[in-house]
């Protein structure tokens, strides 16, 4: 999930707010039997991104690792180093477990909750703070950024692979630095990958041309399904499960394309409904800042950033009812 209208953080000496934490995170990583990364589920760059980095960085300290998310989504993610061993299921052996871009635990693998101890490395001011360990800095544009500034911490050069996903990461999460979450801390951060070897021209290309064809017939028909409420300050549109089956189901929808209905002069927030198998709803929503639309995505126990969040309604009595529902909240909620 972006958040695109969190302020830029200030420069600092340390750009973090504790780094006993980060050393404390630093030691229990390097000292750990086998380390356990998790990821939320649909993992969008920023996670991604983030996993594939620490997957490397544990890699060059020789500490034995796995990774897992489910539901990865399409994209050309499968070009970076590394992405192969994402699993869909967490490993038995793990001795520390470590969830990286995920705001609540429920997020992570469904159903299951680690007896290993945790680490929770995040940058969504809703997270639960759940781990053992947190280190939870909405400041950050990406969690990417924060993976980065732990590296540092731990005297750790980025390798070329390394630098190319925490690109990746921030690349997304701030819109190509379009988004107000940029400040001149990302674009230091950026310049210091793409010296250490990460091309933009790949993470570019990872990121917004490596869409199969099933995802833009998605996109084209949520585009001319898209309907404008509230004067002209709503634009919402709607993923059906019998429209979407011919296009591979709602796997295939591309990753943020909810941002697209905020492209439109005048929208000021956007809705995207999905209908899922087994009564289950997913919300996206997308804010330019004017409202805080976590609040909004609060009302049905979900959450997010001010301008971007999301929730799912898991026993939707009929997914009309759910939609009507909660749109109808959405038009109060501009009022």
């Amino acid at each position: 999930m972006h958040d695109d209208c969190n302020g830029p953080m200030s420069h600092t000496t340390y750009p973090y707010t504790n780094p006993q934490l980060l050393d404390e995170i630093i030691g229990q990583l390097r000292g750990a039997r086998f380390v356990q990364i998790i990821g939320h589920v649909n993992p969008d760059g920023d996670c991604v991104g983030s996993m594939l980095a620490m997957h490397h960085l544990l890699a060059m300290w020789g500490v034995p690792h796995a990774l897992a998310a489910q539901k990865i989504g399409p994209g050309g993610y499968d070009q970076l180093a590394g992405f192969e061993l994402i699993g869909a299921a967490p490993s038995a052996n793990a001795g520390l477990v470590v969830y990286l871009d995920t705001a609540t635990i429920e997020r992570g693998i469904e159903g299951w909750t680690p007896v290993a101890p945790i680490i929770n490395i995040d940058h969504h001011a809703g997270n639960t703070r759940f781990g053992a360990l947190n280190w939870i800095e909405p400041r950050f544009a990406a969690t990417g950024e924060m993976v980065y500034h732990l590296a540092a911490r731990a005297g750790v050069e980025p390798t070329v692979e390394m630098a190319n996903n925490l690109l990746l990461a921030i690349t997304t999460d701030t819109g190509s630095f379009r988004y107000s979450n940029t400040g001149a801390d990302q674009h230091r951060v950026a310049a210091n990958l793409i010296e250490a070897g990460a091309s933009p021209q790949l993470i570019a290309g990872i990121a917004y041309d490596s869409q199969p064809l099933e995802s833009l017939r998605i996109t084209g028909h949520v585009l001319s399904n898209m309907r404008i409420e509230a004067g002209g300050r709503l634009a919402w549109s709607e993923l059906r499960l019998e429209e979407v089956r011919p296009f591979g189901g709602p796997a295939n929808a591309p990753e943020n394309l909810v941002s697209l209905l905020r492209s439109v002069r005048g929208v000021r927030v956007c809705l995207l409904f999905h209908e899922l198998e087994s009564g289950r709803v997913r919300v996206n929503f997308r804010s330019d800042g004017s409202y805080d639309v976590s609040r909004l995505a609060a009302q049905w126990g979900g959450g997010g950033h001010e301008c971007a969040a999301g929730l799912m309604v898991r026993n939707s009595p009929a997914y009309d009812q759910t939609r009507d529902e909660i749109l109808a909240a959405a038009i109060k909620f501009l009022q």
